[in-house]
């Protein structure tokens, strides 16, 4: 066998033996490239899951001081992408480690729901 029937990695072109091609995502790829891709994927499941703990306590403090603050009465006619841009904006506010706050701690940070004031496109 010449290499060019040999199964490889769809990721960095690696030939797979049998026993080492693995899927992700329904894509074949080497193990190394599987463990980077999960890792990714495990990395930003937990960034998903601190941006909606974010998003909900903000949400309460916002309710609790009547300040969620929409063009109209209707949610649905925020702009989903200015809704999540706002969202993200939150999460690296309260974000201790982000590269923008380096100095600022989360406990100096306020989730003050002004910063769900969004306008409608």
């Amino acid at each position: 066998m010449d290499g060019s029937d040999s199964i490889r990695c769809m990721n960095c072109g690696a030939i797979l033996a049998s026993n080492e091609a693995k899927l992700f995502a329904e894509v074949m790829v080497c193990g190394a490239c599987h463990t980077v891709a999960a890792r990714v994927q495990d990395r930003g499941q937990a960034i998903l899951r601190r941006l909606n703990l974010l998003l909900k306590d903000t949400l309460r403090s916002a309710l609790k001081n009547g300040k969620v603050q929409f063009p109209m009465a209707d949610a649905e006619v925020v702009d989903d992408q200015e809704l999540l841009k706002k969202i993200v904006g939150l999460y690296f506010e309260a974000t201790p480690w982000s590269s923008s706050n380096s100095q600022t701690t989360a406990s100096t940070k306020s989730t003050e729901p002004s910063a769900l004031s969004v306008s409608s496109s």
